[in-house]
């Protein structure tokens, strides 16, 4: 979804949380295929691993709803102002603020 992807792109920027789309690259898809069934969420190939998780997931919600994989470290390295050193809610601004956004104008209650 080229327009929820431009979206998340564009709130994170907003608040600090910076995105970056990568590929369904469908040649990947290949790494999917299981031994025991006809799909594994464990392949055996030491790389795109984000990629290969999305591709994955898009197997049950592409193309009828429209989805995103965060694939995140959610782990500050050293500490920076209103962001500590430790776990990191790397994501969760740019969702709330989207959801806020979606739902803003509709009356509580």
């Amino acid at each position: 979804d080229d327009a929820l992807a431009d979206r998340l792109t564009s709130i994170g920027a907003a608040v600090g949380d910076p995105f970056w789309r990568l590929p369904l690259w469908s040649p990947y898809r290949r790494h999917l295929r299981g031994k025991t069934a006809d799909l594994t969420n464990a392949p055996s190939v030491p790389f795109a691993g984000a990629i290969l998780a999305a591709l994955f997931l898009a197997e049950f919600a592409a193309p009828v709803h429209s989805w995103i994989h965060l694939d995140v470290m959610a782990w500050n390295t050293e500490s920076r102002p209103g962001r500590p050193e430790g776990a990191e809610a790397m994501g969760l601004r740019t969702l709330y603020t989207l959801v806020e956004q979606r739902w803003a104008s509709e009356p509580r209650g």
